[in-house]
This record gives structure tokens, C-alpha cells and sequence, in this order.
């Protein structure tokens, strides 16, 4: 079964969780979002969070900075991690991660906090890089595939 990327929801307030698919059909959903990319929309304006002193607001520069996974949600204007939400199975709260995929992060100030910037914290947490290993390994298996499939018909001519 192929799944068609037109079908998936693309903003990540909205989306299905990966644990909601069935399990023989995760790896093609997978698949299908890896193939459009994370969804990193652009504002004229990104409404600021209300604050008693410093409105802060997601920044589009952001995207440019971590393009591989970060994503903004125009529906609950947070900030998600697109590779997280392919590959977290259930919400772990003690891994932190989650408030990438399920939490809606909007911390903004956050993000500007030298080394304690949440974005860098998150890319450096474990459940982050296995994501980008197995998001690396399924792409590498379909090219790979595509290229035996082809050696064999080439060879069958």
C-alpha cells in the first residue's frame, strides 16, 4: 500500500500521531511525510505570545536554521519537531522531547538562551538522533530497493 502525501494532514497540531496508525502502515506514512519535508510555513506576522512585559513570537529565521525539523503550527502557533513526530511511539514525558510533538512548545524566550536554547537542547536529546537515524535508514532502504529493482530489470532485459 502506497500512501499518497497529499492525503496527510501536513500541519503538525492536526496531524494523526504516528501511534494512532496502524502498525503496518507507519513505515509508508513515514515514508510519504519524509518525502514532503517538514511544514514550515511563511508569515507576514507570527502573532506574538502575551506577555506581562515582552510579547515574544516564533521567528521564520528559525526555520532556516534548523530546516531538517523544525515545524510551525499556524492553528496553535507552536513550534514542533517534525522527525520526533515520526518516530516518538508514545508520549514520555521524563524524555522531554514530547514537548515537540504533543506539547506545543512556545517558550519563545526559550529558544534566544545561549546554550540552554531549547532547540539546541532538543536536537541534542536522544529520541531526536535515533529519529534522524531512522529517518536516514528508510530513505537509504527505498533507494536502496529502487536501485536492486532496477539492477534486476536491467539485468532480466
Amino acid at each position: 500500500m502506497e500512501t499518497d502525501s497529499s492525503s496527510l494532514e501536513r500541519d503538525p497540531a492536526k496531524q494523526k500521531l504516528m501511534w494512532d496508525y496502524p502498525p503496518n502502515q507507519r513505515e509508508e506514512v513515514r515514508r510519504a511525510y519524509l518525502n514532503s519535508g517538514p511544514f514550515q510555513i511563511h508569515l507576514e506576522h507570527y502573532p506574538a505570545k502575551v506577555s506581562t512585559k515582552h510579547p515574544r513570537k516564533f521567528q521564520y529565521s528559525w526555520l532556516k536554521i534548523f530546516p531538517n525539523w523544525l515545524e510551525y503550527s499556524p492553528t496553535t502557533h507552536s513550534a514542533y519537531c517534525f522527525l520526533c513526530f515520526l518516530y516518538c511511539e508514545k508520549p514520555n514525558v521524563r524524555q522531554g522531547a514530547d514537548a515537540f510533538i504533543v506539547g506545543e512548545f512556545d517558550k519563545w524566550k526559550k529558544v534566544n538562551d545561549g546554550n540552554r536554547c531549547a532547540f539546541l537542547k532538543h536536537i541534542s536529546c536522544l529520541q531526536h538522533k535515533n529519529a534522524i537515524a531512522l529517518s536516514e535508514n528508510l530513505l537509504n532502504q527505498a533507494t536502496h530497493n529502487g536501485n536492486i529493482l532496477e539492477k534486476m530489470s536491467v539485468e532480466i532485459v
